[in-house]
C-alpha cells in the first residue's frame, strides 16, 4: 500500500511538474550581442597598464596578452550564432576597443562577420583568434620598442597528445601602441 502511495505521487509530481508553465522572466529572452559583453564583461581582463609592459619578467605581460586573446575569443564565439545590426557592431567595435586600436578592432570584425542583405552580419567560421593559449611551456618573449610601439614576440610549445610528448613550436607577434596601451596588430603563426 505505501508503495502504491508513494508510486502514485511520484508520477502526480512528475507530470505537475512537466506541465507547469515555465517561470516568469524566462520567457521571451533572446541573446543579443549586449548580453553576451555583459556576460563577457565578467571574465574581461583590465586595461593594459604600463607596469605591466615595463615589468622585468616576460610573465604579466604574457598572462595578460593571453586574457586579452582569451576574451576576445570569449566574445567571438558566444556571438557566432547571432545576426548583428549596424547598432551591435558599433557595440562590439567599442568593446573590441578596450584592448585593440580602432583599426585592429575593425580588422577582428572584419575577419570574423561578414555583410548579409539589410545591413545585418553574420559569423564566419574560421579558426579561433592568436595562439597564445595553446602555449604550455618553453614560453619566450622578446620585446623592442621602435616608432611610438612596441612589438611583442612571444613563442612556446604544446603538446597535443597525451600519450606522448609531441612538442608543436607556436608564435605570436603583437604591435602595441605606446601612447595608448591597445594592441595594433596580431600576427600568429599556426603550426
Amino acid at each position: 500500500m505505501k508503495k502504491t502511495v508513494l508510486a502514485l505521487i511520484s508520477v502526480i509530481l512528475l507530470l505537475t511538474a512537466c506541465t507547469s508553465p515555465s517561470s516568469p522572466g524566462k520567457e521571451g529572452k533572446k541573446v543579443t550581442v549586449q548580453t553576451v559583453l555583459q556576460v563577457m564583461e565578467e571574465t574581461a581582463p583590465p586595461p593594459l597598464t604600463k607596469e605591466t609592459m615595463e615589468h622585468n619578467s616576460a610573465i604579466p605581460l604574457f598572462l595578460w596578452l593571453r586574457d586579452a586573446e582569451t576574451w576576445t575569443n570569449g566574445v567571438l564565439r558566444y556571438s557566432q550564432r547571432l545576426t548583428l545590426s549596424e547598432e551591435d557592431k558599433t557595440a562590439f567595435l567599442t568593446a573590441l576597443g578596450r584592448y585593440y586600436s580602432e583599426e585592429q578592432a575593425k580588422r577582428l570584425f572584419d575577419s570574423y562577420f561578414e555583410a548579409g542583405p539589410g545591413g545585418n552580419y553574420s559569423f564566419k567560421e574560421q579558426e579561433s583568434f592568436g595562439v597564445l593559449s595553446s602555449i604550455h611551456f618553453g614560453l619566450k618573449l622578446s620585446k623592442t620598442e621602435a616608432d611610438r610601439r612596441y612589438r611583442i614576440h612571444i613563442s612556446g610549445q604544446y603538446s597535443d597528445s597525451l600519450e606522448e610528448l609531441i612538442e608543436v613550436q607556436v608564435e605570436e607577434t603583437v604591435t602595441i601602441l605606446a601612447d595608448k596601451l591597445l594592441i595594433d596588430q596580431v600576427e600568429a603563426v599556426r603550426p
